[in-house]
């Protein structure tokens, strides 16, 4: 017999991680499921969101050592700084959240599990019931749900090595085939992320297709760098939309309920607003039924959608604010535009959802990290 809880998170990334976290502390039992296998690579993050992991607890002192990299953006011919990031290595920064969750209370299981109706079924076949589960397995998440795509594209990551003495530093830049983020984090050695349309006309390798696109953006950036090897981390980057669930005793959250643009920044803040508002849909479905009342998709709302009281980490959301959520515009990633550039507004079919999960039951918008 498996074990119960009152939660099971499925997926030990950020999203789920903060979800586990924040159950944990108010007194929840949680387990979290994670198979501690995240790729490594690197990923960038705002100083605003950093803080929020510092002031809330989640980040012990030195525990993370992000590197700072002033950034420039191609927009339209013209090189634009000002901004800078945080560099991270995402298995550390993955380890770190998820170790903050067990501290809280959560039992963290290394593995697998799949998410059934009050249940998570493990690798192993043990079964974990549990009055919610929530999916935080990425994009993987939402390969069994009903789901929006947008543009079918695919982003290829790799190291790169070269000068010893240059800077760190990120650029983010689009050329003919995609647009490119390159994030140098001192010593020589950097990681390359492009976006391009997942159906390549040449077949080429992904190696391959990494490798014309650097040399398509060489001009702006540092000398010098080269692939260390072969090796191609290529991720599915196309932008999806969950429906809303049938059953709320299983939801998606982060990245498994929408994902964006794989821009530097965006993503990652974007995934820790999710855990935040899945905390207020968590709460309030508790309060629901220590009042005995049955979830269900409709219920949660009354006369129409709620707006969480949360858009972004340090807001403090804890429920739902009976108010119209506006429809949420559609996610920008195209491969052949910039990241910033809209895409047109396209004729919903009759039978496709008005929007996602999150935007019918917590919407709560990420700004810009």
């Amino acid at each position: 017999m498996g074990q119960t809880a009152d939660l099971v998170v499925i997926g030990g990334g950020p999203a789920g991680a903060v979800s586990a976290w924040l159950a944990a502390r108010d007194g929840a039992q949680v387990v979290l499921v994670d198979p501690d296998e995240a790729p490594d690579r690197i990923e960038g993050m705002s100083p605003r969101l950093h803080a929020w992991l510092g002031r809330s607890g989640m980040l012990e002192a030195g525990a993370l050592q992000p590197v700072p990299a002033p950034r420039r953006s191609l927009w339209s011919g013209t090189m634009h700084g000002g901004n800078h990031e945080l560099l991270v290595a995402r298995p550390a920064f993955d380890h770190a959240l998820r170790a903050a969750a067990a501290r809280a209370g959560a039992q963290v299981i290394t593995g697998v599990a799949t998410p059934e109706p009050g249940a998570a079924v493990l690798g192993s076949g043990e079964r974990l019931a549990a009055a919610l589960v929530l999916d935080a397995r990425g994009r993987r998440g939402a390969a069994r749900r009903p789901v929006r795509r947008g543009p079918a594209t695919v982003s290829l990551g790799a190291w790169l090595a070269g000068p010893p003495s240059t800077p760190p530093q990120t650029v983010v830049l689009p050329f003919d085939a995609g647009w490119a983020w390159f994030a140098g984090m001192g010593g020589g050695r950097a990681w390359l992320q492009v976006t391009l349309d997942a159906a390549d006309p040449h077949q080429a390798r992904p190696a391959a297709r990494l490798a014309r696109s650097l040399a398509q953006c060489a001009a702006w950036l540092p000398e010098g760098f080269r692939p260390e090897s072969d090796g191609v981390l290529v991720r599915e980057s196309s932008p999806l939309l969950s429906g809303v669930p049938d059953d709320l005793s299983v939801l998606p959250v982060g990245d498994a309920s929408a994902a964006i643009d794989p821009l530097s920044g965006h993503g990652m803040f974007w995934t820790v607003s999710s855990a935040l508002a899945a905390a207020a849909v968590r709460r309030t479905l508790a309060a629901g039924r220590d009042a005995g009342e049955t979830p269900s998709r409709g219920a949660s709302s009354g006369s129409g959608p709620r707006t969480c009281s949360c858009g972004r980490p340090g807001s403090g959301a804890t429920s739902f604010a009976p108010r119209r959520a506006a429809p949420p515009r559609p996610s920008g990633a195209r491969a052949r535009a910039s990241p910033t550039t809209r895409p047109p507004t396209t004729q919903r079919p009759p039978s496709a959802p008005s929007a996602g999960w999150w935007s019918r039951t917590a919407a709560c918008p990420s700004a810009r990290s």
